[in-house]
């Protein structure tokens, strides 16, 4: 995430959009992200995109939390923002 900081400030997609830091280090203080997970965008719909602080022992760190939806925060499914963003891309063309 720190690359992705130092090019950009903050990222509108067809699909969702990545917050200003700022706003994704203040998102990130609320609970039930606070103390696992950086906050650091939000689809166009419910969920939030979460990067965790260490990644898990299978090396994902990025996955995505449907706020609505009643449930905890599943672990992380990726291992990267590009093959995050890729498959949420994939996923917005086909439907």
């Amino acid at each position: 995430m720190h690359g992705l900081y130092e090019t950009v400030l903050e990222v509108e997609l067809p699909f969702g959009r990545i917050f200003a830091v700022d706003i994704a280090l203040e998102q990130s203080k609320n609970k039930p992200f606070s103390p696992d997970w950086f906050v650091f965008g939000r689809d166009n719909y419910f969920s939030f995109w979460l990067c965790s602080y260490f990644p898990d022992k299978e090396g994902l760190s990025f996955t995505y939390w449907d706020h609505e939806s009643g449930n905890e925060i599943d672990g992380a499914v990726w291992p990267d923002l590009e093959s995050f963003l890729q498959d949420l891309e994939d996923e917005y063309i086909n439907n």
